[in-house]
């Protein structure tokens, strides 16, 4: 398998390595784009919709080995032309994963104004105070022409398949959950609490999209509230009663 992926979109808010290293799977090669433009590359294509410094590497790597299948992920820095590039194999099989809302939402996750979620795409003043450049691509039929190119659109969720036909999205979204299987045994054979008291924990960015906030203010019956912070320590969570707060 060979999978790849955009250094340069990475480097834009972590200009460093990651701090976490993890072995390479032996069967997994991984091919990182650096066009040595820094951000200059993804910006090109977040505006043009097209990977122009990195298309040269894409095609190369296409070229050396019939494959079977290309699946997409998140392309938005790759741009939606990348859905029509041919490998040397012209019977292979093209999938897309949803994993968000990126073909329907500039923001990729349908929070809209930054306050709410979107009952109606209002998409260009929302881009705007999301402090984004806007797309000029998105208003021609440039997706539309390149989602032709994809065999099946599949999501992990029923909401994200619906909500791409609701949208308009012109192709077809097929359900198909991560099947991922659990890999401890805690579930299986819980050990004891540790502590008596019910308690409620939550694992994740403390941002206003996942809603924490309103489970907060109802939470009173619970002794205790955990959560792992992140990202929204200005939020007035830490004033909560009761609610415990752990750095990460």
């Amino acid at each position: 398998m060979d999978v790849v992926h955009c250094i340069d979109s990475y480097h834009l808010l972590h200009p460093a390595e990651p701090e976490i290293q993890y072995d390479e799977h032996p069967n997994v090669r991984r091919h990182g784009l650096h066009s040595g433009y820094g951000g200059l590359s993804p910006l090109l294509t977040q505006q043009t919709g097209r990977p122009f410094l990195k298309r040269k590497p894409i095609q190369e790597l296409l070229r050396s080995k019939p494959y079977d299948v290309l699946h997409y992920h998140n392309i938005s820095l790759l741009g939606p032309t990348i859905l029509a590039v041919q490998p040397e194999n012209r019977e292979v099989v093209k999938l897309y994963t949803t994993h968000e809302h990126w073909l329907i939402c500039p923001t990729h996750v349908l929070w809209k104004f930054n306050s709410h979620p979107c009952e109606k795409p209002q998409c260009l003043p929302c881009t705007l105070l999301a402090k984004r450049p806007p797309q000029l691509w998105r208003y021609t039929g440039l997706l539309k022409r390149m989602s032709q190119h994809v065999d099946q659109f599949i999501s992990p969720s029923r909401f994200t398949a619906a909500i791409h036909a609701a949208r308009g999205f012109p192709q077809p979204v097929g359900h198909l959950p991560y099947f991922i299987h659990r890999a401890d045994q805690d579930w299986q054979q819980p050990s004891a609490p540790p502590q008596e008291q019910p308690y409620f924990l939550f694992v994740g960015r403390l941002e206003l999209i996942k809603g924490l906030q309103t489970l907060i203010e109802f939470w009173d019956r619970v002794l205790i509230t955990i959560c792992w912070w992140r990202e929204l320590a200005s939020r007035k969570v830490s004033c909560v009663p009761r609610l415990v707060i752990t750095r990460g």
